[in-house]
């Protein structure tokens, strides 16, 4: 126990604190002091001394400990990460020893640790989350006042974003040599951006075969927990509608969609198949992970607004997605072409400038009208009144002309009032 209690005696005019030692014993000593507030102070500064002897010096706190700390962690509050802690431990074990206390466990020794790591070509990132594993367990193992004080652990500068994504033509020479058994898992993730786990996890109940969609369900299944629906277009739909007629022909009971290369259980890991298969067609560091890229920037390409290309991959933030949405060669080259004829529909000479006097088509034409009973604000009418006017009165004279000659005989009569400035 490493709380420290204060109270009060009869034959003393000071506070007193009492606690336990390592040994169990209890110790009490006087604070001498009278004011409760400046004894309630040393008795946290007591507390804070036993708890550093216990977990910093000398304690019994292990590696292994803060380890277990932050499984504990990862399980209860249901990280997907959980299972990365276990592969992630064993280079900490190697390097320091499970039954390392954490109270040796110091900066200098910390640096020299990711100085190991380095020489033995770990990416920035890898150690970072070894790294990251390290400072949570510290950090757990003080909020339950198991140490008093934690290193300061900084972490790496990554530059390691991977930016490799397929062209088409890669995707369909891939398919040619990939593995048979893991066809369809490179189908859907070609077009749908979804993680390697949202795409293993995938279950026949999740698929309407007979409406052609897929329901991820919110949750734990997906990463950003959140559920999404997409709508198999006609290549995907007719793949799954084969591969459940397979699965009734098998008589299988397996609930997951897709399978390992022999059908007796669900496709954990293709690693190994995935390398084989790029081996095979000629390409060398390619990423399963490259096709939530490529996924992402065709759907931004195929003009399927941003919003809806992110429901679909299932990214929750902007700025991720903008990372996904990489540009590519072929895409400065597309540019480049449509600044090319753009600037060929550019006029190569001075455009003429257009003289105010000249009537433009969205003025509208007035004609002066004499009238004795109209006022000389009055004496400018629209073109169309006139029109409508005249026709009238040819149709009240019974002027059988076509109204094609009559609108002749009145526009050349005004042109040569015009001419002769009879009128502006």
């Amino acid at each position: 126990m490493s709380d420290v209690k204060i109270y009060k005696r009869k034959d003393s005019p000071y506070w007193w604190i009492w606690y336990y030692l390592p040994d169990g014993t209890i110790e009490r000593k006087s604070t001498k002091t009278k004011n409760k507030g400046h004894a309630k102070t040393i008795a946290k500064q007591k507390e804070e001394e036993l708890v550093k002897n216990q977990g910093i010096k000398g304690g019994s706190v292990t590696l292994r400990d803060l380890i277990q700390e932050v499984i504990d962690d990862y399980f209860i509050n249901k990280k997907k990460s959980l299972n990365k802690v276990d592969q992630r431990k064993k280079s900490m074990f190697e390097f320091f020893g499970e039954d390392k206390k954490v109270n040796e466990i110091e900066i200098q020794e910390i640096g020299e640790y990711i100085k190991h790591r380095i020489e033995k070509d770990m990416q920035a990132s890898t150690i970072n989350r070894e790294l990251s594993i390290l400072n949570r367990g510290f950090t757990l193992l003080l909020e339950k006042k198991r140490i008093a004080d934690k290193p300061k652990i900084k972490k790496l500068k990554e530059n390691n974003i991977r930016t490799d994504f397929l062209e088409h033509w890669e995707y369909l020479k891939l398919l040619e040599n990939a593995s048979p058994h893991i066809v369809p898992i490179i189908k859907l993730a070609y077009k749908t951006g979804w993680r390697t786990e949202e795409l293993t996890e995938l279950t026949w109940e999740m698929v309407d075969i007979d409406n052609g969609i897929i329901t991820l369900p919110p949750g734990d299944y997906t990463k950003n927990e959140e559920g999404r629906t997409y709508y198999l277009d006609k290549e995907l739909a007719s793949m799954l509608r084969q591969m459940w007629s397979d699965r009734r022909i098998l008589k299988s009971k397996i609930p997951y969609v897709f399978l390992n290369r022999w059908k007796t259980g669900k496709m954990k890991s293709f690693k190994e198949a995935w390398k084989e298969s790029c081996k095979r067609a000629g390409f060398e560091r390619k990423h399963f992970h490259g096709f939530r890229r490529t996924a992402v920037r065709n759907m931004v390409r195929a003009g399927i607004p941003e919003r809806v290309a992110m429901t679909i991959s299932g990214h929750k933030t902007r700025s991720v997605f903008e990372r996904y949405n990489i540009t590519s060669l072929r895409d400065l080259q597309i540019a480049s072409n449509k600044m090319e004829e753009y600037l060929k529909g550019e006029n190569e000479t001075k455009p003429e400038q257009v003289s105010k006097e000249v009537l433009r088509g969205w003025e509208k034409f007035l004609i002066p009208v004499e009238h004795e009973e109209l006022d000389a604000e009055e004496r400018g009418r629209p073109l169309k009144e006139i029109l409508d006017e005249i026709a009238h009165e040819a149709q009240k004279r019974e002027d059988r002309r076509p109204f094609k000659e009559i609108i002749a005989e009145i526009v050349e009569e005004y042109k040569k009032q015009r001419e002769h400035g009879k009128i502006d």
